[in-house]
C-alpha cells in the first residue's frame, strides 16, 4: 500500500466550517472552518481572514472524502469560498439517521438529531 493512503479509495478529511446562514444570495457567509485529514494528520484551525481562493491541501487531495455532520452545510462553504466539491462526501448525519430509523426501527424528529447521536453515542 502507497504511503499516505487509506488502501480504500479514501482520504477521510473530517470537516466543520461555523457560518452565518445567509449573505442574501442563498450562500453562507463563512467564519471559520476547522478539519483534520485522518490519513496524514493534517489539521487546521482558520478563520475566514485565512480562507483563500484555494482550499487547504488535505482538500485538494484526488481521494479526498469529506466527513461532516450535515455535509449539505459544509458544501454550502465550499460552494461560498468558490472551491470545487471533494470527489466524496461521507455525511453522518444521514448515517446516523438511517441506524436509527432503519436498523433500529426508531423514529426521533429531525430537530433533536443531533442531541440524540451524542445520547446514541455514549449508551
Amino acid at each position: 500500500m502507497e504511503s499516505g493512503t487509506s488502501g480504500v479509495g479514501l482520504h477521510p478529511v473530517v470537516t466543520d466550517f461555523e457560518f452565518v446562514p445567509n449573505r442574501g444570495d442563498g450562500l453562507p457567509v463563512v467564519r471559520c472552518l476547522a478539519y483534520k485529514d485522518l490519513t496524514t494528520g493534517e489539521e487546521g484551525k482558520l478563520w475566514a481572514d485565512k480562507l483563500g481562493p484555494k482550499p487547504p491541501a488535505a482538500f485538494t487531495h484526488p481521494e479526498a472524502t469529506l466527513v461532516a455532520y450535515a455535509a449539505r452545510a459544509e458544501l454550502g462553504c465550499f460552494r461560498a469560498l468558490g472551491w470545487p466539491f471533494p470527489g466524496r462526501v461521507i455525511d453522518l448525519f444521514f448515517l446516523f439517521k438511517r441506524e436509527i430509523t432503519e436498523t433500529r426501527n426508531r423514529t426521533i424528529p429531525a430537530y433533536s438529531l443531533p442531541f440524540a447521536s451524542i445520547a446514541w453515542s455514549t449508551r
